[in-house]
């Protein structure tokens, strides 16, 4: 049976259906009328999908962080199996590498500590094949990550988490990171005081924004 707009667009409904209660997805229900809102729409929907995902692999990278190396080594594969280089096998041996070195090491117990370290391995196991296969590539992952992540105060919690994120550069390229990206990793992790003040205004007002209209 060909495919037909009235067709893709009920199955296309369906999945927005479903994703309204696993995401939180905000859509009308009504089936779309043309390509052009199909299109659309299921860009919307490949994107939700892949943050599910991602979301769902940053947990495991955390719980294997955080997780004694007894426990920790346990979850390898299953974290392994959700990145999309699991099925391409030079890059999954990256991926399993710096999962593997994670697992191993003793868990990281402080919080902030323990977020920046997850996103910098969630930035290879989340990562595509292409660019796991890229050692400029996957370092820039990694460092945009750890940017992202919160920051810390303490400067040896600061120096330790610097040489975790390197360490997990090395693990993915095969080769220790230069003096500048390590530096950028440091002044990544490093809490700014002025951006964090904004931080935390900016934060105030997303929040004031998202309950607009609840109640």
């Amino acid at each position: 049976m060909a495919n037909t707009i009235q067709s893709l667009a009920a199955r296309l409904t369906a999945v927005e259906t479903k994703l309204t209660t696993l995401a939180g997805l905000k859509t009308s229900g009504v089936d779309a009328q043309s390509i052009q809102e199909l299109d659309a729409r299921l860009t919307i929907v490949e994107s939700t999908v892949a943050d599910l995902f991602n979301k769902h692999a940053t947990n495991a990278v955390a719980s294997v962080v955080t997780t004694s190396a007894s426990q920790a080594n346990k979850c390898v594969d299953d974290v392994i199996a959700l990145s999309p280089s699991a099925d391409v096998p030079v890059a999954s041996d990256i991926v399993s590498n710096v999962v593997a070195a994670a697992a191993s090491a003793p868990a990281v117990t402080n919080d902030r500590a323990a977020a920046v370290i997850s996103a910098a391995v969630a930035a290879v196991v989340t990562a595509d094949p292409a660019t796991v296969l890229n050692p400029v590539a996957v370092t820039a992952a990694i460092t945009n990550a750890v940017a992202s992540a919160p920051a810390i105060a303490d400067e040896t919690t600061t120096a330790m988490v610097t040489d975790a994120v390197a360490d997990i550069i090395k693990t993915a390229t095969g080769v220790a990171p230069s003096e500048s990206t390590t530096a950028a990793v440091a002044d990544a992790v490093a809490v700014d005081p002025e951006l964090d003040a904004i931080a935390d205004r900016l934060t105030t007002v997303e929040n004031q924004l998202s309950t607009m209209g609840k109640s």
